[in-house]
């Protein structure tokens, strides 16, 4: 009797080939941007993004939904941030590559996702491209708004805040066949974060809805590029990783313009002033409390971290950790009416 033999399995971690791992890119692709594009596209057109931005927009940093909105603008991109550096730490971990190959692409993607989509791709090229006024530069001005501590001028178009929120789906594109529970709970999750994200920087007038549903299809689209990517070629050379690492950042970096403004109350009067300008005193009417407004533009990144304290010295501009440079500004201290008198 013949003896029937059965080919082998395909092991469970071995690459597809290139056929089947490009098959359905197309789709996910139109997926993407049919989804999000098309609802940012309806929701522009009838008019009810401008509806969203002014039924979600306050701006008191005293009220629960303010004081939430605020929190989300300076730690709701922080978190996926350091997520990211913590998937590219693990990338360089000696063997993962072989021993947790799911592990080790999905990492990769978070990595590609963040450092090329929600990074280069949202924050320099198209925030660049479109330079689109934010909202309460524009269809909010009229609305009664407590002055934030800190605020980005112009290029709203699209959020960087959501879209480095919305990275952390990139790993169910690697997971989605092999893991499909996992895949689908990350999915929700990074949903999620980017949405919550998103309302938070509606709710300080910073962003219209459009710009959070394509910062979401910038990065699931980038991710949805990088999983086949990885698939097909499984390891990144650690040399070669840190050397597109450090390109990326830099362009990053000094590609990313800003126009910030910062605002200090200044209950008494300091000595120093460690900016880089000069400052102006001019009285202003229904100021309280003398109040110094920076208007500070540059290149780098993390904008966020770019503060006014007061320290023993006296008042100084606080970088914390990230890369400026070409800092400009003027300066002008608000004092009142009786005061200037």
């Amino acid at each position: 009797m013949a003896r029937t033999i059965k080919p082998p399995a395909p092991a469970v971690n071995a690459p597809a080939p290139q056929g089947r791992l490009w098959r359905g890119q197309g789709r996910s692709q139109l997926i993407i941007w049919g989804s999000l594009g098309g609802l940012s596209l309806l929701l522009w057109l009838t008019g009810l993004e401008e509806m969203l931005a002014h039924a979600l927009y306050q701006p008191d940093i005293t009220s629960r939904w303010g004081a939430w909105a605020w929190w989300l603008r300076q730690w709701g991109a922080a978190v996926p941030g350091y997520m990211a550096v913590a998937a590219l730490l693990l990338m360089l971990w000696p063997k993962l590559w072989q021993q947790r190959p799911l592990l080790y692409q999905s990492a990769a993607v978070l990595v590609l996702t963040a450092v090329l989509g929600a990074g280069l791709l949202n924050q320099v090229v198209v925030q660049e491209a479109t330079d689109r006024h934010r909202p309460r530069e524009t269809i909010l001005v009229g609305q009664t708004a407590a002055q934030l501590p800190a605020e980005l001028n112009g290029n709203s178009f699209p959020s960087g805040h959501a879209g480095i929120a919305f990275a952390l789906t990139a790993p169910f594109f690697v997971l989605q066949r092999r893991r499909p529970k996992t895949a689908k709970l990350i999915l929700v999750g990074g949903l999620l974060a980017g949405a919550i994200v998103g309302l938070g920087r509606m709710g300080l007038g910073a962003h219209y809805v459009s710009d959070i549903l394509i910062a979401a299809a910038i990065s699931l689209g980038t991710a949805a590029l990088a999983a086949p990517f990885m698939a097909r070629i499984r390891h990144i050379k650690p040399w070669l990783l840190a050397a597109g690492i450090v390109l990326a950042l830099a362009g990053m970096l000094l590609g990313n313009h800003f126009k910030l403004t910062l605002r200090a109350e200044l209950p008494q009067p300091l000595r120093r002033y460690n900016l880089p300008c000069r400052i102006e005193a001019a009285p202003v009417a229904g100021t309280i409390t003398p109040t110094l407004v920076v208007q500070l533009q540059g290149y780098g990144a993390p904008v966020s971290n770019l503060r006014l304290a007061q320290t023993a010295e006296g008042l100084e501009l606080k970088r914390g950790i990230g890369i400026f440079h070409s800092l400009s500004c003027t300066a002008r201290l608000h004092l009142p009416m009786a005061a200037a008198e």
